[in-house]
């Protein structure tokens, strides 16, 4: 059986989101994992100070998480 999947993060770095296309074939031991597409799309700059913003507990509330 082979199966597709779609991974996708942001980290720490606020650099970007990162995005992976993986075939998944096998099971067990002789699971096989092929990357077929990774791409990270960057942040802006008014978009990773939005995040900071959100996550500075001085400046964080619930509206800015929305």
């Amino acid at each position: 059986m082979v199966k597709r999947a779609i991974g996708m993060m942001s980290g720490t770095s606020l650099d970007g989101i990162d995005l992976v296309l993986v075939k998944i074939q096998g099971v067990s031991e002789k699971t096989t994992v092929e990357v077929l597409k990774q791409e990270t799309i960057p942040f802006d700059g008014l978009l990773v100070e939005k995040i900071k913003e959100a996550m500075d507990i001085k400046t964080s509330n619930v509206k800015l998480l929305t």
